[in-house]
């Protein structure tokens, strides 16, 4: 990318193995040594665990938060497990042009060995971040990305700029309203942002720095190009708020108090599209998003869905309208059957809803 400077390879070679590197060049010398120890199974201390397959180290020097994330850094106390695939397996589209979905096998966690990356998810991890960075969102700086080799086995990884502490998720902040709220809106926010950016598939990785909200999680993430369409991009963007809506009904991440889960659906929906809704078209659109992830659909009936569904067709004439195709698709309510839907729903408010800034 233009201004960027060139990453600088490192490498240490040894019984234990080969890694390599190739880092920003800020990443100080001690630190890269740390990495390659943290890889190798010679954890420092102090460090702080992340998951099942990060460590955070404290930095010597390199970056502005204080700490690296070592993401692929194997699960705490036993290292990558080379030759034992991730535990959790989870299928991740990709769309074409018309919206069907293939499934794209090296995003999935089943691809990588227990512990690591994947060679797509690390190299998409930092560059993703990079992309967004240099756009001016607030992320975690990227500081670099490389391979830990054992024979002919491989597994990847990417470094993060973090703060050296343990994360606060999001999911770890929701036993009030106020929190609930908050954080619903920052993910309608945070999702509608990285679309002006081309940037879809981002999931529910969110969590807080200071009285931030930051986004996250950047492996499974896809950048859109010329070749797709507003199909495409709006598939992505609807299994992103499949994911997000889903997370809301689970006790591990929203806690069944009060209305709390109501709370967070009606605020994140809100903040996505910029009108209200009834909860039974939120209970509707939800059931549609399962439907479209991997629906052997043609686009016409595709698109005939979304026109005929209330929260649908709201984000479906945002994608369109921002497309110039419209006038290839005629109205959405004659693909509709000619009716448009019925509910609560405020009109739609044309122009809000932007592409680019």
């Amino acid at each position: 990318m233009t201004g960027v400077p060139a990453l600088r390879h490192r490498s240490r070679h040894n019984s234990d193995g080969r890694i390599d590197l190739l880092a920003d060049p800020g990443l100080a010398d001690e630190d890269a040594e740390r990495v390659f120890d943290c890889l190798q199974g010679r954890t420092p201390t102090p460090r702080v665990l992340d998951g099942t397959r990060s460590i955070i180290l404290p930095s010597r020097g390199s970056g502005i938060h204080g700490g690296i994330k070592v993401k692929g850094a194997g699960a705490p106390g036993t290292g990558v497990q080379l030759g034992t695939l991730h535990s959790k397996p989870y299928a991740l589209p990709r769309y074409d042009a018309e919206g069907a979905a293939t499934v794209d096998a090296a995003k999935n966690h089943g691809r990588a060995f227990a512990g690591g990356m994947s060679y797509q998810q690390a190299r998409h991890e930092y560059t993703v971040s990079r992309y967004l960075g240099l756009r001016g969102i607030r992320v975690f700086p990227p500081l670099g990305y490389g391979v830990l080799w054992r024979g002919q086995l491989a597994s990847w990884f990417c470094l993060l700029d973090t703060p050296f502490c343990e994360p606060r998720d999001w999911w770890r902040l929701t036993r009030s309203r106020p929190a609930v709220e908050r954080i619903a809106t920052s993910f309608g926010e945070t999702q509608r942002e990285l679309a002006r950016h081309d940037v879809f598939l981002t999931l529910s990785g969110m969590v807080a720095l200071g009285d931030a909200l930051i986004r996250k999680d950047f492996h499974t993430a896809h950048i859109a190009g010329p070749n797709d369409s507003f199909l495409t991009r709006l598939s992505y963007y609807l299994f992103d708020t499949n994911f997000i809506l889903a997370h809301f009904l689970h006790d591990r991440y929203m806690p069944d108090m009060a209305d709390h889960r109501a709370l967070a659906r009606a605020s994140y929906l809100r903040a996505l599209t910029g009108q209200e809704y009834a909860p039974t078209e939120l209970d509707g659109f939800k059931r549609l998003l399962v439907e479209l992830k991997f629906a052997d659909w043609p686009m016409e009936q595709r698109i005939a869905r979304l026109a005929g569904d209330a929260v649908g067709r709201t984000l479906l004439e945002q994608f369109l309208g921002e497309s110039g195709e419209q006038p290839l698709f005629s109205d959405v309510s004659d693909l509709a059957g000619g009716t448009r839907p019925t509910g609560e729903a405020r009109p739609a408010r044309r122009g809000w809803f932007r592409w680019r800034p």
